[in-house]
């Protein structure tokens, strides 16, 4: 059974931080609902993701090039990109593709990331 650690009250009701996480809304008309959407911290491997650069990355200038006019500046943007949606960046062909595979690939290996919670390499056998 799910028990109330914390409660606040609000303008519009009751909020409360269960203590399997959850936050829980109740105003005075209606039962408690659920909130959905609350942002979690970034996990170590996501914010090293984050934190470089398609740009200073092993992806060579033209691929980089590329993911960066499309408004991807990040692995963690790159990582989050099913194969699909960067097949549709401008001028990136199969080639770039297979190249930022390979280049995530070996990162995720050498920094101990699982790359296969993220788009791009779901469904993989590793």
């Amino acid at each position: 059974m799910r028990k109330i650690i914390q409660i606040a009250t609000s303008a519009t009701g009751i909020v409360a931080l269960c203590d399997d996480g959850t936050l829980w809304s109740k105003c005075p008309i209606s039962e408690w609902v659920k909130i959905n959407g609350i942002p979690q911290p970034l996990q170590e491997d996501e914010q090293l993701l984050k934190n470089t650069s398609v740009q200073y990355s092993d992806l060579n200038m033209r691929t980089a090039n590329c993911l960066l006019a499309d408004g991807i500046k990040n692995m963690f943007d790159v990582m989050n990109k099913t194969e699909q949606e960067l097949r549709r960046v401008p001028n990136l062909g199969k080639r770039s593709l297979f190249e930022i595979k390979d280049v995530l690939s070996r990162f995720c290996a050498e920094n101990n990331i699982d790359k296969n919670k993220f788009s791009l390499f779901e469904g993989e056998q590793q």
